[in-house]
């Protein structure tokens, strides 16, 4: 029996605009905090911001910095560049909690329905009308990205993604109401 294909709903991602909002809300939770926002900078699944470690981040000849790292789902190796955002949340919990090159960036981050909670009701607070959960951090960077730049071939490649239709799919998901 072949069942019709379902329609595939719209993914979740946050607005530049929401973003903005969102950063500027507090919340108590430092961890859940920065690395949620790190994800919307970097484009990071959860999983790869729990190993994430400081011996990942090298800086380039030009001064700019990068996370070099394996990346958990495809096993290949990827080079992310760190705008300003994401190395001031590092340059940040370096601060607070020091650091050492085997330190995990994000000491103390699990996966949970309890921390999901708890983003959602950040997000709340924020105002944000919108069922966000930490893989949204990733859609927020691809959705950002894709309208900055239109660049399908370098998303693919921040992503990690081995196809460039996987990043045509992941997109079209993403944006099909924006």
């Amino acid at each position: 029996i072949k069942y019709p294909k379902e329609k595939t709903a719209p993914k979740e991602f946050l607005t530049s605009q929401e973003l903005k909002v969102l950063a500027d809300t507090p919340e108590e939770d430092f961890t859940l905090r920065s690395a949620f926002l790190f994800s919307c900078a970097t484009g990071l699944a959860h999983i790869e911001l729990v190993n994430l470690k400081n011996s990942d981040i090298h800086q380039k000849d030009n001064g700019e910095f990068e996370i070099h790292l394996v990346r958990q789902k495809t096993e290949e190796p990827n080079k992310i560049p760190l705008n300003e955002t994401a190395m001031a949340i590092i340059n940040k919990r370096s601060e607070v909690f020091g650091s050492t090159p085997d330190d995990k960036v994000f000491k103390h981050l699990h996966y949970s329905g309890y921390h999901n909670t708890k983003l959602q009701l950040w997000v709340d607070r924020a105002g944000i009308k919108k069922k966000i959960t930490y893989h949204c951090g990733r859609h927020t960077f691809s959705a950002q990205h894709y309208l900055a730049y239109k660049d399908i071939g370098g998303l693919r490649n921040l992503l990690g993604h081995q196809d460039t239709s996987t990043t045509q799919r992941y997109l079209a998901k993403l944006l099909i109401n924006y």
